[in-house]
This record gives C-alpha cells, sequence and structure tokens, in this order.
C-alpha cells in the first residue's frame, strides 16, 4: 500500500458489498497496514485481508483521538472482525 498517512489515525476495510468488517486505530496508519502485509500470519489478519476490497484511511492529529474515533466507529458499525 502506498500513499498512506504516516500520521495516526483510523482504518476502514470493507468487503465486496462496501460493508464495514473490520476497523482499527494506529500511531502511524502507513505503518500498520504494511504489517498486516509484511506479517498475515494471525487468523483474523488472514480473513480481513481475503474479504477486504477497499480501504479508508481517517488521519487525525493523535493517538487519543484515533482511540476516540476508532471506539466511536466500532460502537457505530459493530464490525464482525472487531470482538
Amino acid at each position: 500500500p502506498k500513499n498512506l498517512p504516516q500520521k495516526p489515525g483510523v482504518y476502514i476495510f470493507r468487503n465486496r458489498q462496501e460493508q464495514i468488517i473490520y476497523i482499527g486505530k494506529a500511531k502511524s496508519i502507513a505503518k500498520r497496514i504494511a504489517s498486516y502485509f509484511n506479517n498475515p500470519d494471525e487468523f483474523k489478519v488472514e480473513m480481513i485481508l481475503q474479504e477486504a476490497i477497499t480501504l479508508e484511511t481517517i488521519p487525525v492529529s493523535s493517538e487519543l483521538e484515533a482511540l476516540h474515533l476508532e471506539a466511536e466507529l466500532v460502537k457505530k458499525y459493530q464490525p464482525k472482525y472487531n470482538t
């Protein structure tokens, strides 16, 4: 994945039906997303990568803001891979 923000923020994976399947937060969105592709050993990560079609990012100004935004979005959308 190229051109991803190096900033803190939230990332959203969607499936073919454009349903949100996973919402995550990161200190650096670019580094976090790269880690999914560099080390997809974890079962949940494999499942997300197999099903995900699009990736949306929402850069924010701080890790704390990312944490709050992630919690708000997970509560609202209840993605299947967020437990």
